[in-house]
């Protein structure tokens, strides 16, 4: 019997203590309006031994909203088999878990309970996000990553809708600004300020995931060497590089 109990003690300590784990939440990627969120729970043993767990799907966790104080969500826990998992000496684990609702656009508060109660881990964790109005398009700089040195440029803009509606809007580029830099920074082209559109409106109407390219002629030569473009639009200002040869 005493031999038992030893191996059963020898067992036991071959585990690391509760105070080994350290617990950290991480705010959820991509936080847009009216999409739900996923938030993340990073554990690691910071121990020289192994460690045990019981992770689950919907720890106690709290959302507050910074503007009103108010908790806007909660999960209050919920009944379901624990997961038992072991975090060897020196190992990490990742568990997420989603928020049961849609959070409008504005600065929040989580703060997540962890209670394993039957390995003795408990920590109360929290993380600050900010959740965005979801654009309605994504615009995009396309061209050649190679050029001729002394030729004019064409450039396109590519315009994604992401939106669940349909989109219509005028892209014609001739209301945009394109920017030149050299690889110093330097600007060696912008586009003219005198530049206008006609008085006509044209809209361009996108349904959900369609793209559009609208091209520009760009009437500079610039010598060799490698450049970037950045555009400068209602929607954003991407930018993408090239090279001259």
């Amino acid at each position: 019997m005493r031999r038992i109990l030893f191996a059963f003690a020898l067992a036991i300590a071959t585990f690391a203590s509760a105070s080994d784990l350290k617990f950290t939440l991480y705010p959820p990627i991509y936080p847009e309006a009216g999409r739900k969120l996923t938030m993340t729970v990073l554990i690691e043993n910071t121990g020289k031994k192994a460690a045990q767990y019981n992770t689950y799907t919907c720890p106690v966790t709290k959302v507050t909203s910074n503007w009103t104080k108010k908790v806007v969500q909660e999960i209050k826990g919920c009944i379901e088999p624990l997961t038992n998992i072991t975090i060897p000496a020196g190992g990490r684990h990742i568990f997420t878990f989603e928020l049961p609702k849609t959070l409008p656009s504005g600065p929040y508060q989580a703060v997540t309970t962890l209670n394993d109660v039957p390995n003795g881990h408990k920590a109360t964790l929290k993380t600050s996000f900010t959740v965005w109005d979801a654009p309605q398009v994504v615009q995009q700089v396309v061209m050649p990553p190679v050029v001729l040195a002394g030729k004019p440029l064409t450039v396109q803009i590519a315009t994604t809708n992401l939106s669940a509606k349909v989109f219509s809007q005028d892209l014609r580029l001739c209301y945009t600004t394109f920017i030149i830099r050299d690889r110093l920074g330097r600007v060696v082209y912008q586009t003219p300020a005198e530049q206008a559109c006609t008085a006509d409106i044209r809209p361009t109407t996108l349904k959900t995931g369609e793209r559009h390219l609208e091209g520009w002629r760009i009437e500079t030569k610039l010598p060799a060497g490698k450049y970037q473009i950045q555009h400068l639009s209602s929607y954003g200002t991407p930018m993408t590089t090239f090279e001259v040869k």
